[in-house]
């Protein structure tokens, strides 16, 4: 179990609900997700620019959570910072890390992405 004073940020998480496009291949939703807050601990691991067709960058981020947390890769994250300003994050990957009795916390990653929320 994490202690309590290093999970220092509130997130929620977002799952999607789930439709088909026109082929029949199942697409997340996002339009009306389930909705869940989190306690967590948000950094950002390394930005690169992306200059092909426009000029934007990319951050890379870590978001460390209890294990009891539901998040998968379909998933996105919102994080709202002490301006007020939102972040919307895609989830790359988690990752369970393992203590002594099993599964101590999760990592995941993320990629920050600009247009949303």
């Amino acid at each position: 179990m994490i202690p309590a004073y290093l999970l220092n940020s509130t997130v929620q998480i977002l799952h999607p609900t789930w439709t088909s496009d026109r082929y029949g291949n199942r697409i997340p939703d996002f339009s009306a997700p389930a909705t869940v807050s989190a306690r967590g601990r948000l950094y950002e691991s390394a930005v690169r620019e992306v200059e092909k067709d426009r000029n934007t960058e990319v951050g890379t981020w870590f978001l460390i959570l209890p294990a009891s947390v539901a998040i998968d890769h379909n998933c996105r994250v919102t994080f709202t910072d002490y301006t007020g300003r939102r972040h919307g994050y895609d989830v790359e990957g988690v990752q369970p890390r393992n203590g002594l009795g099993g599964v101590h916390h999760l990592t995941v990653r993320l990629t920050e992405v600009e247009g949303w929320p």
